[in-house]
């Protein structure tokens, strides 16, 4: 997949991005955007789809250097429709639902065949997201940044 250097200057403080094509930083002093979940479930054997959670960890990786406040994760008391996949939810800002359609066709996972999904617009109705380290016990151990792959249970 081919990406562009791009800079991006979030309140003043410039930054070279890797955008994939197609995609704009997004412009954070626009005011807030709104938020969209995929949920998806794997269709694939887990080999299969655990081979393509690195180049999914750099999609995500790709995305929040754009601005796009992901959070991403996987269910982690149920697998795939095979009964040996995966499957999770992603939360992202976009401009608009255009802009979060054209974002998920660029997900590996779904590139390469491995989850069905759904998109949605998603209010927040309460509460806040804080930047804080996941409650133990609720998140695989492991790696998590972009090109290594985590410890997925199963």
């Amino acid at each position: 997949m081919q990406s562009l250097l791009r800079e991006f200057d979030p309140g003043g403080i410039v930054f070279l991005v890797t955008i994939l094509p197609g995609l704009q930083p997004v412009n954070c002093a626009s005011g807030p955007m709104p938020w969209f979940v995929k949920l998806e479930e794997g269709i694939v054997a887990k080999p299969q789809f655990d081979a393509v959670i690195p180049e999914h960890l750099a999609w995500l990786k790709t995305l929040e250097r754009a601005g796009h406040q992901p959070r991403s994760g996987y269910w982690a008391d149920c697998k795939g429709r095979n009964g040996d996949g995966a499957g999770g939810m992603l939360l992202f800002w976009a401009l608009d639902w255009a802009e979060a359609k054209l974002l998920i066709g660029t997900d590996p996972l779904i590139l390469q065949g491995c989850v069905s999904w759904s998109l949605h617009e998603w209010s927040l109705v309460f509460g806040a997201f804080e930047s804080a380290a996941p409650r133990s016990g609720t998140a695989a151990p492991g790696p998590t940044s972009a090109g290594e792959t985590p410890v997925l249970p199963g």
